[in-house]
């Protein structure tokens, strides 16, 4: 079901369940993504943006800060110390309970059309041509001797 546009009231509006409206959300989330190393802020360089680019798209469910984080530092492009702007770190009395909530378990991006695609394909035997949509949807990393910019899975 799609509902006409708000300014072009003879056009439908983009539905929120495709690929490129959850594209939207997660590089708007990631663009806007803050660390914080030795009091300073920043946002993520080309490098670790590079790196996180893909990887909602290469698991089942929620993308979460903690699985960015093991990634970075993983990677060695970030040291263990930092953390991410806008998350309520426990301190103080918080920590003095006796388990706090680790605020890096909150998802950074959720993609449910995505998910749903993959898993009726996948379940539908057509793994391969998932394969092939989502190293072509996502821009797959250019292969050695492969010159169109796709991945191809065979």
């Amino acid at each position: 079901m799609l509902g006409r546009c708000t300014f072009e009231k003879d056009e439908y509006r983009a539905p929120k369940a495709s690929f490129t409206a959850e594209r939207h959300v997660w590089l708007t989330r990631l663009n806007n993504l803050r660390i914080v190393i030795d009091g300073t802020t920043r946002g993520l360089d080309e490098t670790e943006r590079r790196l996180a680019l893909p990887m909602p798209y290469k698991q089942a469910g929620d993308f979460t800060y903690k699985q960015l984080r093991a990634a970075l530092v993983k990677a060695g492009l970030l040291p263990e110390s930092f953390k991410f702007a806008g998350l309520n770190y426990p301190a103080g009395k918080q920590l003095d309970e006796a388990k706090p909530k680790d605020p890096e378990t909150e998802k950074l991006v959720k993609l449910p059309a995505w998910q749903e695609l993959r898993k009726t394909l996948t379940a539908a035997g057509l793994e391969t041509e998932w394969e092939g949509m989502a190293g072509a949807a996502t821009g797959g990393e250019l292969q050695p001797g492969k010159e169109d910019g796709y991945s191809h899975h065979n």
